[in-house]
Formats: C-alpha cells, structure tokens, sequence
C-alpha cells in the first residue's frame, strides 16, 4: 500500500508525502470512491473505530464545506452521469466529535 509521495524512490511511513499519499491509496483501495457508503467502510477499514470515523467524517464537513465526495466519474459500472457526480452532506456536522 506504500506510495513514494515525493518521488525519491522510496516509500517511508515517517516522510509526509509518502505518508499522506500512502494513506489515500489505501482508502481508495478499501472503497473510499464507492459513494458516501463506501467512504465510511474506507474509515471503519482504516481505523476499526466508529467513533474516529465519525470525527473524520465531522472534520472533513467542517474543513470541506459540508460536501463529502466518494464517486469518481471514471468508476466502472456506474450509470447516469448525475450518479457519477454523487454528493453527499455529512449529518455528523450536528453531533460534533466525540467526546465533545
């Protein structure tokens, strides 16, 4: 799942870039472009806690602007072009992170 972000030639967990792009390799490989469904199944893969992937989730509406994209127009198997363009809004912007 590594990725050499930086394009050294290496991929290294302790480096940013390798780090980042890493991460969002495994996201996508574990569904994070399946729709909004598939983004939370990506987080639950990712980190096994509910609680985590409700503060991304809550963080990624803040930061975001309340949109969460998780359908990529080049995915196989998806029809009309309005499906392709999937948009979903976060409702965990209501409950805020855990614990606070």
């Amino acid at each position: 799942m590594g990725i050499d972000g930086d394009g050294d030639g290496q991929a290294t967990i302790t480096n940013d870039a390798d780090s980042v792009f890493s991460a969002a390799n495994y996201l996508v490989a574990s569904g994070a472009t399946r729709g909004p469904d598939g983004v939370g199944r990506a987080l639950l893969a990712y980190n096994h806690a509910s609680w985590y992937v409700g503060d991304v989730l809550y963080y990624a509406h803040v930061y975001g602007g309340g949109v969460i994209l998780g359908v990529t127009a080049h995915e196989p198997g998806l029809g009309s072009s309005e499906r392709r363009n999937e948009q979903a809004e976060c409702d965990c912007a209501v409950n805020g992170p855990a614990g606070s």
